[in-house]
């Protein structure tokens, strides 16, 4: 999982950088409809093409990091629950070998008592 996110890390960043030359399509796009009205619809129409893609890309992405986060959660989860296990097994096992032992007398089972309550 860490290794997804680093590289969606990666990912993330190279989109920032993309997202600049978008910005830049989007000026020059402008310029060449205040420059060559004529030409205004086709350019309009790239633009909301480029517009369309971009709000795809960016949404797959946030889907993509939203899907990371759970991962890191259930490796959280999954790694919190075998702890939890294993520390069940080990209070498990002390109290089965404490449960074999007898008291012989009153104090050998005040003892046996005692030592119970700690648990």
């Amino acid at each position: 999982v860490k290794t997804m996110q680093r590289n969606h890390m990666g990912v993330v960043r190279e989109l920032q950088a993309i997202h600049g030359n978008v910005d830049s399509l989007h000026q020059q796009g402008e310029a060449l409809i205040t420059d060559q009205p004529g030409n205004e619809g086709g350019v309009m129409d790239k633009l909301k093409d480029l517009d369309e893609q971009w709000s795809e890309v960016e949404e797959a992405n946030e889907v993509h990091s939203d899907w990371l986060k759970k991962c890191v959660e259930l490796a959280e989860f999954k790694k919190t629950f075998a702890d939890l296990s294993d520390s069940l097994d080990v209070i498990k096992g002390e109290i089965e070998s404490s449960c074999e032992e007898e008291g012989e007398d009153v104090g050998s089972v005040e003892a046996l008592i005692a030592s119970h309550r700690e648990y």
